[in-house]
């Protein structure tokens, strides 16, 4: 129910931190909507601990940013930028670094703006080489003096801008196939100016052509259907008419019966009352 400030926002920096080191976030959730509800609580648990390959200044770092009370976490911005900027990489290997990584995922040779002419001094002492064997290996991390963030800020701003321009090369090189495809596959230029008009027309034809065909085969269904209806409808007339048929036969059958019965009755009827 407090009021925002400073001190959110280094919180917030210690969650990032923490999921950019261990790719997983302090306290295991499995919904982002869940932080807010074990930031409330007031009997929190502390975060999981770093993985045991960081440096234990810098896991400090990280888990003095998670702190629960506000008070407990760096004084101001600055500070924990001064702190942070001491975990840097190294101006001199980031020219390479970004090299190597865009000939890996280009697949080429591609190179990269060369620095102006005019130079600070700062980059002139860096770059006199050193009288006696280099100690250092390639790896290694080197802290910066105070104000360490404007690197870095440098540094994203250069990374980024890389990235634009082989984003950019790869959308160039992709124009370029698809117009040398286009290109073989008209390769007869004077037929493709004069026709521009048919191959204009020629895909709305085509969906015309389609939509005809679908109406021809739902009128072709109807049809049948209308075809099977009707037989049906004379099967069931022949089928009654015969039935008729065959009852009025019956009665027919059943009244000759009865006629001969009357005329066989009245004969020997008949012949009984001559015998008297």
């Amino acid at each position: 129910g407090e009021q925002i400030g400073s001190e959110s926002d280094l919180y917030a920096l210690g969650m990032v931190l923490y999921e950019l080191l261990c790719g997983k976030d302090p306290y295991r959730l499995r919904k982002k909507a869940e932080i807010l509800e074990v930031i409330n609580v007031k009997n929190q648990k502390p975060p999981k601990p770093l993985p045991k390959d960081i440096e234990a200044p810098l896991a400090d770092y990280v888990l003095s940013l998670l702190q629960k009370e506000p008070e407990m976490r760096p004084a101001s911005a600055r500070i924990a930028g001064e702190d942070l900027g001491k975990w840097s990489a190294n101006r001199r290997d980031l020219r390479q670094v970004l090299k190597q990584w865009v000939t890996q995922y280009s697949g080429g040779k591609v190179r990269l703006a060369a620095p102006k002419k005019k130079r600070s001094s700062f980059w002139k002492e860096a770059e006199k080489p050193s009288v006696g064997p280099s100690v250092m290996p390639e790896d290694e991390f080197v802290p910066h003096p105070q104000g360490g963030l404007l690197p870095a800020f440098m540094a994203t701003i250069a990374f980024l801008a890389v990235l634009w321009g082989v984003g950019l090369w790869l959308q160039r090189d992709t124009h370029d196939t698809t117009h040398t495809r286009d290109m073989q596959v008209g390769t007869e230029g004077k037929r493709l100016t004069r026709d521009d008009k048919r191959v204009s027309l020629a895909i709305p034809l085509q969906l015309q052509r389609n939509k005809k065909k679908k109406r021809k085969v739902r009128r072709r269904k109807v049809a049948k259907a209308v075809v099977k209806r009707k037989r049906v409808v004379k099967r069931r007339k022949r089928r009654r008419r015969r039935r008729v048929r065959r009852r009025k036969r019956r009665r027919r059958v059943r009244k000759r019966r009865r006629r001969l019965r009357r005329r066989t009755r009245r004969r020997r009827r008949r012949r009984r009352r001559r015998r008297r």
